[in-house]
């Protein structure tokens, strides 16, 4: 069985892990693609386009990283989740809306549109950005807090049957300390699922520490608090669907709304800009997450979640 002090170390160690590969791809990556290009005589495209790659190339490291322990399983979630998941995660939806249409409303006097590329590949961007963080945050850290170890069995995973299935219940329904007998599993309890969604939540937010490279400091800390909740949030609705895909979608949806000001209509100052912009005053919308939040997790969903991540 997975101890805390163990299950601690496997969430700090693929974390580190995810910072250093973050950092030696940012070093490293946009060099090796101009010599690329150069050697092939291709013309180097900057801006959102290498950006866009960039992601990729770091969505690619974290698939790696569910490789190398055993979580690509959570990419095959329960047939029939997805739409129940835009449901439960209704109000960041609705919330990223809000901020398309106000950006839209407040511009209606100089309304102007970015040109095609940039509007396309910052919106690839942010779908290989909502995917590689989705997949990092909650489907290895959330996932083996809730789980207790990398790579524990789905309920209903369609691999686990027939003699396999058999299998697995014996060895579970064996007692612990027996030599040669599986561990039985541990429960997915409230305190379980409230570790998993805070401590999953505090290490996205600080993350976003990587933005002071490139970004005004006081907007990085504010985004920083604003990621940890949001990331508190999206673990929430991880925790009632149960579906890595719902939570990317809606991740990816929430980045462009986000980013809609300056990538989609024309404003200034990219993806800095906007974290630049963010003051003070910007936590104070954060008030309904917190309690989209504590209504998502209240006590009488926290049997449908035990379902959902049990073995």
């Amino acid at each position: 069985m997975h101890t805390r002090g163990r299950t601690a170390g496997i969430v700090l160690g693929t974390f580190a892990c995810y910072i250093l590969g973050f950092l030696l791809l940012r070093r490293y990556f946009y060099p090796v693609l101009r010599r690329i290009c150069g050697f092939l005589h291709i013309i180097y495209i900057g801006g959102y386009f290498s950006a866009a790659l960039f992601e990729l190339a770091l969505l690619v490291f974290v698939l790696l990283m569910m490789k190398c322990t055993g979580q690509l399983r959570v990419l095959r979630a329960p047939r029939g989740t997805f739409f129940r998941g835009l449901f439960t995660g209704g109000f960041m939806i609705a919330m990223a809306l809000y901020a398309i249409v106000s950006a839209i409303i407040s511009r209606m006097d100089s309304l102007a549109f970015q040109g095609k590329g940039t509007i396309l590949f910052s919106t690839i961007l942010f779908l290989f950005t909502g995917m590689a963080e989705e997949f990092m945050f909650r489907g290895i850290t959330a996932d083996v807090l809730l789980r207790g170890g990398f790579g524990a069995a789905v309920k209903n995973d369609a691999s686990v049957c027939g003699k396999d299935a058999v299998s697995l219940r014996e060895a579970e329904s064996t007692a612990d300390g027996i030599p040669g007998s599986a561990p039985r599993t541990q429960a997915v309890t409230p305190g379980r699922v409230w570790r998993a969604v805070l401590i999953s939540g505090l290490l996205f937010g600080l993350m976003h520490a990587l933005n002071f490279l490139s970004a005004n400091p006081t907007g990085v800390i504010v985004q920083m608090i604003s990621a940890a909740l949001v990331g508190m949030l999206i673990a929430a609705i991880y925790c009632r669907s149960g579906n890595i895909w719902v939570v990317a979608a809606i991740h990816a949806f929430n980045d462009i709304a986000a980013g809609f000001p300056t990538l989609v209509l024309r404003g200034d100052g990219g993806i800095s800009g906007i974290i630049g912009s963010y003051g003070l005053m910007h936590l104070l919308t954060l008030l309904p997450y917190g309690i989209a939040l504590l209504f998502l997790l209240r006590r009488s969903k926290m049997g449908e979640i035990a379902e959902n991540f049990a073995p």
